[in-house]
């Protein structure tokens, strides 16, 4: 049902009261802020962590209702990192779909409603089916080549299939020096990587864990022997020398705990090395908002409990904006409840005093967007006075961890994106730098000849062998897609420019300024000879591929998702795709709108509109939320909006996504095929949690399935989503830190 301007009015008045007692919790990574929309104090406003563009501070409608107000930024849209994740549904489908829930009810008026015309989805079948004992052979890391003989994934022989190797270490989770100081260690969930001080220069050695673990922390035992790996109070205890699991009780060791985790609500406090200072943080309002708070950093004499100081530096503030993408050009910002402008509090999430006792140091994070690690700056004091020294890291760099020398002079600092580094305390300058961990994985492609493997990673796109996964070339990327006609792929990056490259060779073909600003998605034409981009700047343009020339525009598309006078905007539009047989290109954006455009005119053949959610992560929701995953079935000639089923000829609903009857219990109905045509791999979840499914690609039962990780262990790194190469011979499954399992038949 579409919100009229009467009841946003009457939503606002009857629910501000239980809006105001919460928190807007969608975390949108590394957003880009040029100004607030709430009334602060400049030196509050500043404390933005995201480097802002110059231009002028976007102007703000705002709507006062009593003692209530709802902020609409206005202006041109921000330069911000928009996730590239519309393309994914089939990696998100299993939430959306198999754990949905309730709906709202959708009504039928011009391509904005849908009748549910289905009948109910079926149960799917109860078992689980055979467990699949995987041959065991040794995982090779990146620059190990594999078999040269590649067979093909089939029925015949999928019993042969083995894990043959792990390209990339996953995101950094811990660091710590050695006690002695000669060396340090910079661990992910599957290993660490040891760095010899006085062999910097050289390669570290890699040690990988039996068995991986998920850790908050990482610490030496005094004697070095040993490595704590812990996550809350659950601890597991390694052997230093191998990695491997030690049977040894961790509270009769004695660990060099050199930084102490603080969350608040746990009596937070740390305690300096000599056991002479003591830090605390508390929390009060400001005086600015009842809804605002700040904290009190104190460090007081451990033995007399006389307070020494307090931080004079301010609270650092995340700003609505720092974790929110503009939703459209013409409308930054909406929300029903006013107090989700309201900036979120960082508070001191890991504390460490240096063991010279000269230095505190902090690493900071908001509590209400759950410690994001992508809000994590750190902080320098005096230790003799609490003067600030330095700040380390942003919020387009945020640190993960940090860790003393012995000495007390250096610091040992992990960043998010896989970066570590050396501190020179004093200096206030770093030493060395290396990248051997990496993040997340945006989106992952194999060439057509399945000879490379392109990894889209947050700002940059990788190019692989997929022999040993040694990196063939990067590029500066926000989006990127495949040309059909082979070895050629299209980059985007957040300047607007596009770059025709040659997948093997990594020559530049051509270079096109495309659009004013970030672009968020490409797409090649069938024929290869048209290249379409889509911008932040609400632009949808199509380019002759072999000159670069400009072809023509396609219709901008402007749509009011809110129903007040001044929420129209021209919409985003995250993902393009040309209907293969048809001269027709459909897009999915801002406010869950497709739009389908007659691929050689640019004249918009039709419009879909998505009312808002009613429920929205298991709640009703009053902050209105739209659909998120938008998928193309063209076997069957429509698309998806979430379940929700359209005609993809006139965009009229044509129903609801059921499961199919056969389907085995706890399987995804989704995944790559072999070559056969006979196996279909998909994810399990519930009971085959960590598990792949080996399903009849004809009826979709149970033929097998295998581990990839057990579901009771801690390693709850997720599987994102699997892939077979187009010769079929290498399915790869790639893990939500950004890790890639590579599995082949064993010859």
């Amino acid at each position: 049902m579409r919100f009229k301007k009467t009841i946003h009015l009457l939503w606002i008045l009857l629910f501000f009261a239980s809006c105001t007692t919460s928190r807007e919790k969608r975390i949108i990574p590394s957003a880009t802020s040029t100004s607030s929309i709430i009334a602060l104090p400049s030196q509050v406003i500043t404390q933005s962590l995201t480097p802002s563009p110059s231009k002028s501070p976007s102007p703000t409608i705002t709507l006062t209702l009593s003692k209530v107000q709802i902020h609409i930024l206005t202006a041109a849209p921000k330069q911000t990192q928009r996730a590239q994740e519309t393309n994914r549904v089939r990696e998100t489908w299993l939430a959306a779909h198999l754990s949905k829930t309730p709906k709202p009810e959708l009504n039928d008026k011009s391509h904005k409603t849908v009748k549910e015309t289905s009948t109910p989805t079926s149960a799917p079948t109860t078992t689980t089916g055979p467990a699949m004992t995987m041959l065991a052979v040794t995982p090779q890391y990146l620059g190990t080549s594999l078999p040269e003989t590649r067979e093909p994934i089939s029925l015949e022989n999928y019993h042969n299939l083995a894990k043959v190797a792990q390209w990339g270490r996953g995101e950094i989770l811990g660091v710590a020096y050695s006690p002695d100081g000669s060396s340090f260690v910079v661990g992910s969930t599957y290993g660490f990587t040891r760095y010899d001080i006085p062999k910097l220069a050289e390669p570290p050695i890699w040690v990988a864990f039996d068995p991986p673990y998920v850790y908050q922390s990482l610490y030496f035992s005094r004697d070095g022997q040993y490595l704590l790996l812990e996550n809350g109070r659950v601890r597991q205890v390694y052997y230093f020398s191998n990695g491997r699991l030690a049977d040894q009780d961790s509270s009769k060791v004695d660990w060099a705990k050199t930084t102490t985790m603080m969350r608040y609500g746990d009596e937070p406090e740390a305690v300096s090395p000599d056991g002479k200072k003591r830090f605390k943080f508390s929390i009060a309002y400001t005086q600015i908002s009842p809804n605002l708070e700040q904290s009190t950093r104190e460090v007081y004499d451990n033995q007399t409990e006389d307070l020494l100081y307090k931080l004079p530096d301010e609270t650092i503030w995340v700003l609505y904006s720092d974790y929110h993408q503009p939703l459209g050009c013409d409308l930054d910002s909406f929300s029903m409840c006013g107090n989700v402008y309201e900036p979120s509090r960082s508070d001191p999430y890991r504390v460490a005093f240096s063991p010279d006792g000269n230095t505190l140091t902090i690493l900071y994070r908001a509590w209400n967007l759950y410690y994001s690690n992508q809000f994590s700056v750190m902080r320098v004091y005096e230790m003799k006075d609490g003067k600030l020294i330095s700040q380390i890291g942003n919020y387009t760099h945020p640190v993960e961890t940090f860790s003393y020398s012995p000495d007390g002079k250096t610091l040992l600092i992990g960043y998010v994106d896989g970066t570590v580094q050396l501190w020179d305390i004093n200096k206030q300058t770093d030493t060395f730098n290396a990248h051997s961990f990496n993040t997340y994985i945006d989106d992952i492609k194999y060439s057509p000849d399945s000879r490379f493997l392109l990894i889209q990673r947050p700002s940059v796109l990788e190019v692989r062998s997929t022999r040993d996964g040694s990196l063939n070339s990067s590029y500066t990327s926000e989006t990127f897609v495949l040309s059909p006609l082979g070895n050629v792929i299209a980059i985007g990056d957040k300047e607007g420019n596009i770059a025709l490259e040659q997948i093997d060779s990594g020559k530049t073909i051509l270079t096109i300024k495309a659009h004013k600003d970030l672009i968020f998605t490409l797409a090649f034409s069938p024929d290869g000879q048209t290249l379409v981009s889509a911008g932040q700047d609400c632009m949808i343009r199509a380019w002759d591929v072999a000159t670069g020339n400009f072809l023509h525009y396609y219709k901008k598309t402007i749509v009011n998702a809110y129903g007040f006078d001044f929420t129209s905007s021209r919409i985003f539009i995250d993902y393009l795709h040309f209907l293969p047989g048809l001269d027709q290109l459909i897009g999915f954006g801002s406010w869950a709108t497709v739009v389908n455009w007659n691929a050689s005119s640019g004249a918009t053949n039709y419009i879909v509109e998505s009312p808002p959610l009613e429920y929205w992560q298991g709640m009703v929701t009053l902050n209105p939320h739209f659909p998120e995953f938008f998928s193309l079935d063209m076997a069957n000639n429509r698309f998806f909006i979430d379940n929700n089923s359209y005609d993809l000829d006139t965009g009229k609903v044509s129903g609801e996504y059921q499961l199919p009857v056969n389907l085995a219990a706890y399987c995804s109905p989704f995944g790559p095929t072999t070559q056969d045509g006979k196996i279909l791999f998909t994810l399990g979840y519930k009971k085959l949690q960590g598990r792949i499914c080996i399903l009849d690609a004809q009826d979709l039962h149970m033929i097998e399935s295998f581990t990839v990780f057990p579901r009771e262990s801690t390693l709850s790194g997720e599987i994102s989503w699997l892939y077979i190469s187009p010769d079929g011979s290498q399915l790869i499954i790639v893990m939500g830190d950004g890790a890639i399992y590579v599995y082949q038949i064993n010859p």
